[in-house]
């Protein structure tokens, strides 16, 4: 088996517990290689065609990447397993992370930003030939259902006693026991991908209680399409006011009809 598993899920949006489960899964039968990412894919842009192309299992963990890699992402021999939630949530998720009171300077533009560099991530990675795509809502409180699926989608078969045994181990009781570890052990991070602080309020909808009302405003105008298409309800159903030509206004408001008429249409509801 020679493949190329790449976690690409969009920040706090749970791809940390879907890397662990990735890996367990992938360590079950075979040897594989870890590749430690600080930023990008973990590999050099010139060797990641020959990575994907070789005869053993590599797995990484990343989120957005440069625009000098992104038309280097591999498609043949590659499995990518997406996360996302409320973008709502995972900004103030990552905010709480950082310890980022209302008032910090750091705050300034950080919510606009984020939304711009997640956008991105969920324009390209959905569409590449092999993707699972999960969403935080769905398999958060549900572990076994998590385990399950990206097993399917790399066809790897796996019995209820193992599930159940790996789902355990994974609770959020034993995740908190490794954060501590953490800060005692760079060991566990390296395996896990846990940091420190990195558990905060998982609750969806929990942004309600974290952002201001300008970060919700950015986040939305961002991410408006990609919310309504998904099942989470923004907090106004209204066409953003953009600068553009008039076909590219056309355009834009045709899209966004079709997003509102299936956020109706559809029973899906996430926030």
């Amino acid at each position: 088996m020679g493949v190329f598993v790449i976690v690409c899920g969009m920040r706090r949006s749970g791809s940390t517990l879907t890397f662990q489960v990735t890996r367990a899964l992938l360590e079950r039968d075979h040897e594989i290689t870890v590749t430690e990412p600080q930023t990008g894919i973990g590999v050099e842009p010139e060797l990641i065609s020959q990575v994907a192309a070789a005869p053993h299992i590599v797995l990484t963990k990343m989120h957005t990447v440069s625009k000098s890699i992104r038309d280097q992402l591999p498609k043949s021999g590659a499995y990518y397993i997406y996360t996302a939630r409320d973008p709502r949530d995972a900004v103030a998720s990552l905010i709480r992370k950082g310890r980022l009171s209302k008032t910090d300077a750091e705050r300034a533009g950080f919510a606009k930003d984020f939304a711009k560099k997640e956008r991105i991530g969920s324009l390209i990675y959905p569409k590449m030939p092999h993707v699972w795509c999960g969403f935080y809502e769905d398999f958060v409180d549900d572990i076994p259902y998590l385990i399950k699926n990206i097993a399917k989608f790399l066809d790897i078969a796996v019995t209820d006693d193992w599930v159940k045994q790996l789902a355990d181990d994974l609770d959020i009781d034993k995740q908190r026991e490794r954060v501590q570890a953490v800060k005692q052990d760079f060991a566990v991070r390296q395996q896990t991908r846990l940091t420190v602080n990195h558990i905060t309020d998982g609750r969806p909808g929990s942004w309600r209680d974290t952002l201001l009302p300008q970060e919700i405003a950015d986040i939305e105008n961002q991410f408006i399409d990609w919310m309504l298409r998904n099942g989470y309800r923004p907090t106004k159903i209204s066409l953003p006011r953009v600068k553009r030509s008039l076909t590219k206004r056309i355009i834009r408001r045709l899209r966004w009809v079709r997003s509102v008429t299936k956020f109706f249409l559809t029973s899906v509801r996430r926030g």
